[in-house]
């Protein structure tokens, strides 16, 4: 479950940033941009690896009803071209988009290149 302890020494929406298919030999690189409503957290929200494929089914809806979302892909052609490190970040800078102008970044992996508005904390 999110503490918000980055978060609340944050003046502005705090939008968490990730990314999946770093690891595999094949496909695309996706990354999700996300800001929480605080007064909505749905219960249980953690890792996606701790949960059941049942829970992360609920937790997907409540997200999808309660949270900003933006998605990014970088696929394969373009991995080849740039490599994976800044297909990831071409990922993540395509998941902020214009909806999260003026906004606060936090990131668990290289995303604070990605940055092109705000300050990136954590990671």
């Amino acid at each position: 479950m999110p503490d918000f302890a980055i978060e609340d020494g944050c003046a502005g929406p705090v939008c968490g940033i990730d990314e999946a298919g770093r690891g595999p030999l094949a496909g695309p690189v996706v990354a999700a941009a996300v800001i929480l409503d605080r007064a909505r957290v749905p219960d249980g929200l953690d890792d996606s690896k701790k949960l059941s494929a049942k829970r992360r089914a609920a937790l997907f809806e409540a997200l999808a009803r309660d949270a900003e979302i933006g998605v990014g892909v970088a696929g394969v052609a373009e991995i080849e071209r740039i490599n994976i490190l800044n297909a990831t970040l071409a990922a993540m800078a395509r998941a902020d988009d214009s909806s999260f102008a003026d906004t606060i970044f936090a990131s668990t992996t290289e995303a604070r290149a990605s940055a092109r508005r705000g300050l990136l904390v954590g990671a």
